[in-house]
């Protein structure tokens, strides 16, 4: 964990931590900490005075994206027209992607050997969950069977949706697929799309 408690402390750690997802961003797939201290013009002995250990450093990275990108996605009306929050939700998630995928590429290719990575990355997902129920309750409530039993379809529903929208998929049409950034968001809209009309039409 973080070392230190006072505002001087906090910066200093968010100066390193920055220090990585610069580095990250610029191509070095796993910086040492060494490289690290350099960016963040420290010395490497103020880097562990700060940090117990580099993965605390990729932890802290991660959660910041976390915060200051998918934390402060705006909401959508979910009263408005289908086609327009699927188009905007696309965006919104899509934009975020285009900024943190390296760093979540880099704590991902890092996981086994860091086991905190996958819970600090696994907050972002839970924020698009909840966006998605709040965003698309309409349709996932449409799926529900008589009496307000929850359906099969519905569960599914909601999986496939989080499914369309992961950062998975996005990093698929991305990087395998080679879309632009253009035609990715175009592809997800449009499977999101065939997905909600597909469960409201089986509801």
């Amino acid at each position: 964990m973080p070392r230190g408690t006072t505002q001087r402390g906090r910066d200093s750690q968010r100066r390193i931590a920055d220090a990585l997802v610069e580095l990250v961003a610029d191509g070095t797939a796993a910086p040492t900490a060494r490289a690290v201290a350099e960016r963040a013009e420290v010395s490497l002995r103020l880097v562990f005075h700060h940090f117990e250990s580099l993965e605390d450093i990729y932890r802290l990275a991660v959660v910041r994206l976390t915060v200051e990108h998918v934390d402060g996605l705006a909401p959508i009306d979910a009263k408005s027209p289908m086609a327009q929050r699927v188009e905007r939700t696309v965006h919104q998630w899509a934009r975020t992607y285009e900024v943190i995928a390296p760093m979540w590429r880099a704590a991902r290719a890092m996981a086994q050997s860091m086991p905190s990575l996958p819970g600090a990355l696994a907050i972002a997902d839970s924020t698009l969950a909840e966006h998605v129920r709040v965003t698309f309750g309409s349709e996932l409530a449409g799926t529900a069977g008589a009496g307000g039993a929850v359906a099969p379809c519905s569960g599914d529903l909601f999986q496939l949706l989080l499914a369309g929208l992961s950062f998975d998929s996005w990093d698929r049409l991305r990087r395998v697929q080679r879309l632009s950034a253009v035609r990715t968001r175009r592809a997800m809209t449009l499977l999101v799309l065939a997905l909600l009309r597909a469960g409201v039409a089986m509801g």
